[in-house]
């Protein structure tokens, strides 16, 4: 009897176990297990709001924004190799219901699109998860699944073949936490270059516990294996960047968010730039700041809009033919 109680008792704890294991699998297995890989039907981009105003305007902002925001980048890229501008951005179903991250290209030869290519089902309507793109030296197509904050996971996808659209996998990405190999499941804000010999480099943001936007840059050789999260800044309540690459520069513009004052309140200009692949950032007069940023007031601050009691709303920098910022 006792025997039969104990086999019972174990049985019993085996199961619960097994059921307790199986839950914690299905919440750190929140990634899909397979890409949908489908054809659409055409190109449905995302329609998107935010912050109801109660007047005549509807929203803060609102339409058609399957390419989205402008702290995403890039979306599209050319291929000299084939002739074809390839792009990527947030699609969506009949009733609007879904994100469906989209790929396709633009055929210079035959100034024809292809039906897009559904990679994947980000499952939330909010474009701040819209996708970006690159392209290896390979000319392997790369697909980066944004998050907005830290609800919901990122990921990468890669091409199966060189400059074809039709079928993705799934990149096991990881990141140096501490010295631990840790998933590469969360980022906000992606902006990520690529070039021959060095890899990836991104600027994205993080999100602390206080849902403050941290930014900051990783890089990858190979997309797969990503080194340490580096900070740029972390002033005050955060803040929002843009960036480009020209040649062998790239270049970051950003602002901050005034402690206590609500994401709406952006002010102050401030401008880094990096030639040797984010191993040195130098200001715009040539000076070297200990990063991170964590003060208003510092070497890399270009325009003081706070004391001008004025917004500063970033959206876009490039670099003329001597290498000198527009913002």
């Amino acid at each position: 009897m006792m025997r039969e109680t104990l086999k019972i008792f174990i049985l019993t704890v085996i199961m619960a176990c097994s059921a307790g294991l199986t839950k914690a699998q299905v919440k750190k297995e929140a990634k899909p297990k397979e890409l949908l890989n489908k054809k659409a039907n055409g190109f449905k981009g995302i329609w998107y709001m935010i912050q109801p105003t109660g007047n005549e305007y509807a929203y803060k902002y609102s339409g058609g924004l399957g390419t989205y925001p402008a702290n995403h980048r890039p979306f599209a890229i050319y291929a000299e190799e084939v002739n074809k501008t390839f792009f990527c951005y947030g699609g969506t179903d009949d009733k609007n219901s879904t994100l469906l991250h989209s790929i396709s290209y633009y055929d210079h030869a035959s100034k024809k699109v292809a039906n897009p290519t559904i990679v994947l089902d980000k499952k939330t309507v909010d474009a701040h998860d819209n996708p970006v793109i690159s392209i290896d030296s390979l000319g392997y197509i790369w697909m980066f699944s944004t998050s907005h904050g830290v609800e919901r996971p990122s990921y990468i996808s890669k091409s199966v073949k060189p400059y074809d659209i039709s079928k993705f996998e799934l990149v096991n990405a990881t990141e140096d936490v501490k010295g631990v190999a840790t998933p590469f499941t969360n980022f906000s804000y992606f902006q990520v270059y690529y070039e021959k010999g060095k890899g990836f480099l991104a600027l994205f943001s993080r999100y602390d516990e206080n849902a403050r936007r941290v930014i900051g840059f990783n890089t990858s050789k190979d997309g797969q294996k990503w080194d340490k999260w580096k900070v740029i800044g972390n002033i005050e309540g955060g803040h929002y960047q843009v960036s480009a690459k020209v040649g062998g520069k790239i270049a970051v513009a950003f602002d901050y968010h005034p402690d206590g004052k609500g994401l709406d309140y952006r002010t102050n200009l401030y401008y880094l730039e990096s030639s040797d692949w984010g191993k040195s950032w130098q200001t715009m007069d040539g000076k070297n700041p200990k990063l991170p940023l964590t003060e208003r007031e510092n070497i890399a601050l270009v325009k003081d809009f706070t004391s001008l009691k004025l917004n500063n709303y970033l959206l876009d920098v490039n670099l003329d033919a001597d290498g000198k910022p527009l913002i």
